[in-house]
C-alpha cells in the first residue's frame, strides 16, 4: 500500500508549483481518504484527512511521457523539503510541554 499522509501535507504538495512544473499533470488519480477509495478531488480534502495513494500517473508534455506515479512524485517532493510534517498523539497532561518543545525547536503547530 501507499504512503499515508495528512490532507494538509497532500494539499501542500498538490498546490506547490515546484512539484508541478509547467507541462506536468496527473491522470487516473485514486486515493484512499480516511479509508474510503475515491477519485482525487482537492476541494473535498480536509487538513485532518488521512490520505493514502492508490493510483495515479504523472506526465510531462515532452512527448507525453510518464515520469512516474503520483506517489513517487509526492515522495520526491517530500524529500526535497526543508521541513517535515509530524502527527503527534500525546497524553493530554503533557500537551503543554510537548507544544512548548515543538515551538522552542522552531516548529509550527497547525
Amino acid at each position: 500500500m501507499g504512503a499515508k499522509i495528512s490532507g494538509y501535507e497532500f494539499k501542500k504538495f498538490y498546490e506547490d508549483p515546484i512539484a508541478w512544473p509547467d507541462g506536468c499533470w496527473h491522470e487516473e488519480a485514486v486515493l484512499k481518504i480516511n479509508g474510503e477509495k475515491m477519485d482525487l478531488n482537492i476541494d473535498f480534502i480536509k487538513d485532518t484527512d488521512e490520505i493514502e495513494f492508490i493510483e495515479g500517473v504523472v506526465y510531462t508534455e515532452d512527448d507525453v511521457v510518464s515520469i512516474g506515479t503520483l506517489e513517487e512524485s509526492f515522495l520526491k517532493w517530500r524529500n526535497a523539503q526543508d521541513t517535515v510534517f509530524v502527527l503527534v498523539q500525546v497524553d493530554k497532561n503533557l500537551l503543554d510541554s510537548v507544544s512548548a518543545a515543538i515551538r522552542n525547536a522552531g516548529g509550527t503547530i497547525l
